[in-house]
């Protein structure tokens, strides 16, 4: 047995994974659960009585841009505060030992664990986003291309900022705050359009 942290691999599998001419490795919720992190679609997959699922939607935002983003807000907000874990760090250390192209890591988590473990993405790490990050912001305008890939601000604006006492508010026993659209993020590139999440 091989001991990494605190987790242990079997020999055999160290060994053929050492042999491996490609690996791809496909990463889920479960990933970040090690951290702390609520999965999207399991037992934390509802948010204030709406599927999460659901928010996550151009058709969502547009009908409550506010409601979205603060959906956004609380998840990068969590994600903040979580600490990439021991398995963020040994597939980072693991795509940095092989060749380039011979070790390619699918991600559905977009809580930016993986990168803040040092997994750098597309071709220099081989990390794929599968569905984005929550820190991807994008003007919402036809005519204005602008996009922002780590936006990392925490509030990303004053009027979506957290109380600092603890409320959770993904419970729908909590009260939101009433956010007006002009208070929510806008695009810096063209002053007009509002940014949504990427």
């Amino acid at each position: 047995m091989t001991t990494t942290s605190s987790i242990t691999i079997p020999e055999d599998f160290t060994a053929h994974l050492l042999s491996s001419t490609r690996i791809l490795a496909l990463l889920g919720a479960g990933l970040s659960a090690s951290s702390g992190l609520p999965t999207f679609r399991g037992a934390g997959g509802i948010w204030r009585s709406n599927d999460a699922t659901s928010l996550a939607t151009p058709e969502a935002f547009h009908a409550n841009p506010s409601l979205v983003w603060q959906f956004y807000s609380y998840r990068r907000h969590q994600a903040l505060k979580a600490q990439p874990n021991a398995a963020h760090y040994a597939l980072a250390a693991l795509a940095r030992k092989r060749p380039h192209g011979d070790f390619l890591t699918i991600s559905q988590n977009v809580d930016g664990l993986s990168q803040r473990a040092g997994h750098k993405r597309g071709r220099e790490g081989g990390l794929e986003l599968l569905h984005g990050s929550l820190f991807e912001t994008r003007c919402v305008g036809f005519e204005c291309d602008f996009v922002d890939e780590e936006d990392l601000r925490d509030p990303i604006v004053e009027a979506l900022r957290l109380d600092d006492d603890g409320e959770d508010i993904s419970s729908a026993e909590v009260p939101l705050k009433e956010v007006e659209v002009e208070d929510l993020p806008h695009c810096p590139k063209c002053g007009e359009e509002l940014l949504r999440p990427g």
